[in-house]
């Protein structure tokens, strides 16, 4: 399935400062040029497996719920999951997100959890997804395209899902990566959860979407992995702070309001935390949700309160709960 995309070529003064620079990232993401990518018949026995045509990633294998109808009845959800810079893998952030049985919730999901690149010489996994985060080898690979792909593969192969919740979710470089897909793919991804990334740097593929994606970022200020304010990671690019991040959303949602305080103290998402830590900030005047969760202390990768009785942790069961009550 082709997906027609126009790329613009940004000034050569964005592309080259700083040193280093990935030239595959100086590039302007307009999804809202790309065609539609329609789903094709649903089959009773979908291919499960998903290689990467590139070699740089790993097999991906699609989990489905336990419930999934051969009849093609329900369409469902996918979520797709990604994980930070370093030993995280798709399942590894999965788990630490609270959602290792997500898949067989009331209702079911499909989830696709692929795993990050090779750092050239190390073990270290990681997504293009900006100049500031994390191509620390420069090797220039579209992870755009290859994810991007990936949930056309899903599509094509005749799963039924439902187009309306098509949601992408990353912690660290996978937050960063989900800003950039809600962007460079918004024709396909319909919403969003980024927690402890943050959005695009200055010298970053500027965003033409007209495409709304709904937005839930969850970052603490207390975090010295992403910093709130903003920052750099192992080179001199910057990457925005949170406030910047969820302005950016704003923009390509159409808010017309401002970031505002619905609720302070309003969930107990970090068990090691007392009490409910977390406030809840959201702007105004938006078609399409932009949300904030906020920590006041809590660190980069924070242990989640567990649920008693449940299959998730709090922190999943209201991130989920989000996601599923914001579909395009």
């Amino acid at each position: 399935m082709a997906v027609t995309r126009l790329l613009v070529l940004v000034s050569l003064a964005a592309c080259s400062d700083p040193p280093g620079t990935n030239v595959a990232l100086c590039a302007v993401d307009a999804s809202a040029d790309a065609t539609t990518v329609d789903a094709g018949p649903c089959s009773p026995n979908p291919v499960a497996t998903f290689p990467d045509p590139t070699g740089l990633h790993p097999t991906v294998t699609i989990q489905k719920p336990a419930d999934y109808s051969t009849t093609c009845a329900t369409p469902r959800p996918i979520l797709l999951v990604l994980g930070g810079y370093g030993s995280d893998t798709g399942f590894g952030a999965q788990i630490g997100m609270g959602w290792r049985y997500l898949k067989d919730i009331p209702g079911g999901v499909l989830i696709l959890a692929p795993d990050g690149a090779i750092r050239p010489g190390t073990a270290a996994r990681y997504w293009n997804a900006d100049p500031a985060c994390c191509d620390v080898g420069h090797v220039g690979n579209d992870d755009v395209a290859y994810l991007g792909g990936l949930i056309e593969s899903v599509l094509a192969a005749g799963w039924n899902v439902d187009r309306t919740r098509v949601f992408v979710a990353g912690r660290s470089n996978g937050g960063f990566m989900a800003h950039r897909l809600a962007c460079g793919r918004a024709d396909l991804v319909t919403a969003i959860v980024d927690l402890a990334g943050a959005g695009r740097s200055t010298v970053a593929p500027v965003c033409l979407s007209t495409l709304p994606v709904a937005a839930l970022v969850d970052h603490s200020q207390a975090d010295a992995g992403i910093k709130y304010p903003g920052g750099t990671w192992m080179w001199n690019v910057l990457y925005p702070s949170t406030l910047t991040t969820l302005a950016q959303r704003a923009a390509q949602n159409g808010c017309t309001g401002q970031l505002e305080l619905v609720a302070a103290s309003a969930y107990d998402h970090d068990s090691a935390q007392p009490g409910a830590e977390t406030d809840r900030l959201a702007y105004t005047g938006c078609p399409v949700a932009v949300e904030h969760w906020r920590e006041p202390n809590s660190a980069h990768v924070f242990p989640q309160t567990t649920q008693a009785g449940t299959i998730t942790t709090v922190w999943g069961a209201d991130a989920w709960a989000w996601l599923m009550t914001h579909p395009r």
